[in-house]
């Protein structure tokens, strides 16, 4: 019988419970204030636009979906299947996920100018698991003999403020953007070294183990119990939440975008990077743990028992592993900055066609993809499109609504729309909605 890893219900918890994966479909709704978040020379028409409050939500994981990874065992209960899972990870695993909620985003100008303000909670989250951490707990260590396995997770959960002062011109042809970001951090845990490696000795079959690994936390979160792995426990003090919280200890950031009209304004030019900067954590805490370590004769796959980890077992090993010491100092979390190319041809006054480009650095690796999209405007009251995008590897396809009945407008768009259908089958999920009041 296949065994069964408890060990990977957290990679499992956290795709299901993180609810922000690109929305570049929004990249080809020019016309309303939320392109803005991506672009800060996307402006609307109208010279006075309020944004109601409104949410944006998505996850992805690199993996599989759900669906492939979960099987039903004998007492009828959903548990992670290691082989088929890694038979499909490869080096590095990421699952990515987040919410923002947008309180507010009004504009205001003139002809040849806006002016924006806005303001929203983020929260994103992200998780890197090594393969070597699986195939450990699914083969063994003595499959291995002589070979070092790579088991750090790396991981950054965020959540912050973010109030924001833009501004746009129009020189000719040309729009230019740029915004402003005051960041405030609400809670944030994240890692900062993550090294920790298990190798087997050739000639007298122990493990050597050595760890340089920081988990550092700030904020409203509360780490209890971390040097116990069977206690450890992760809270989120929302009871100490308070307003003055969205504006303490504020960091500066950065939004720039520009966009060019060409060919009698049929083809529109442009390009942005968004969230250029970092927040500032204090009254924090470091859990570092560092140092060698050796047991004798010990096979990491004799605590699988019953097609499942050994959970005494596997507490008392990683007790041993990771021995933390605890500190008090001040840490920085750099944001993901985003950057787009894109450029949209009216074919004519009813159909238009685009593309985007997109590319993303986070903790030192690169992500990116691109996507096409075609638009149908039926005057200026309804807009309809498909987009179909292939970002992390994965390829989907969205579509975008917007609606405008006198100064109330309406928008809608997923990347994904299967996934709205079948989450538990899809890597990836995202969608946004929003409501503003557009006035002349």
């Amino acid at each position: 019988m296949k065994k069964k890893i408890l060990l990977s219900v957290y990679f499992c918890l956290i795709s299901l419970l993180t609810i922000n994966a690109q929305q570049l479909g929004l990249y080809f709704l020019d016309g309303v204030v939320q392109s803005n978040q991506l672009n800060p020379a996307f402006v609307p028409k109208q010279k006075v636009v309020y944004a109601l409050p409104g949410l944006i939500g998505g996850y992805h994981n690199s993996i599989a979906p759900y669906n492939d990874l979960v099987t039903t065992n004998a007492e009828g209960v959903n548990v992670l299947n290691g082989t088929i899972l890694l038979n499909n990870m490869s080096d590095n695993n990421y699952v990515r996920g987040g919410f923002d909620m947008h309180t507010f985003h009004t504009v205001y100008g003139k002809k040849t100018w806006r002016v924006s303000m806005s303001h929203a909670i983020k929260f994103d989250s992200y998780v890197n698991l090594p393969r070597d951490l699986i195939s450990l707990a699914v083969n063994g260590n003595a499959a291995a003999i002589g070979e070092t396995f790579e088991i750090a997770p790396d991981l950054q959960l965020n959540m912050y403020s973010e109030t924001a002062f833009g501004f746009m011109i129009k020189l000719g042809k040309i729009n230019a953007g740029a915004k402003v970001k005051l960041f405030s951090g609400i809670a944030n845990v994240s890692t900062d070294r993550t090294s920790a490696t298990v190798t087997t000795d050739e000639e007298y079959y122990q493990l050597d183990i050595a760890t340089d690994y920081r988990i550092n936390a700030a904020g409203l979160v509360d780490v209890q119990n971390l040097d116990n792995f069977g206690n450890f426990d992760l809270d989120f003090d929302t009871d100490e939440f308070s307003m003055s919280d969205l504006f303490n200890d504020m960091s500066i950031g950065l939004d720039l975008g520009a966009s060019v009209h060409l060919l009698d304004d049929k083809l529109t030019v442009a390009a942005s990077i968004i969230d250029i900067g970092k927040i500032k954590w204090k009254n924090a805490y470091n859990y570092h743990s560092e140092g060698d370590y050796t047991y004798e004769g010990v096979d990491v796959r004799d605590m699988v028992n019953d097609d499942e980890l050994s959970f005494d077992e596997t507490v008392d090993t990683l007790k041993q592993i990771f021995n933390f010491t605890e500190t008090s100092n001040d840490y920085t979390t750099w944001l993901p900055a985003k950057s787009y190319i894109s450029g949209n041809y009216k074919i004519s006054k009813l159909f238009s066609a685009g593309g985007v480009v997109y590319y993303e650095n986070f903790r030192g690796k690169g992500y990116g993809g691109f996507a096409l999209n075609g638009s149908m405007h039926v005057s200026q009251m309804l807009n309809l499109g498909l987009t179909w995008s292939s970002v992390y590897k994965t390829n989907s396809l969205g579509a975008h609504l917007m609606v405008k009945l006198g100064p109330v407008q309406l928008m809608a768009l997923t990347d994904n729309i299967m996934s709205m259908f079948k989450p538990y089958d899809n890597q990836n999920f995202n969608a946004q909605f929003g409501l503003n009041i557009a006035l002349k």
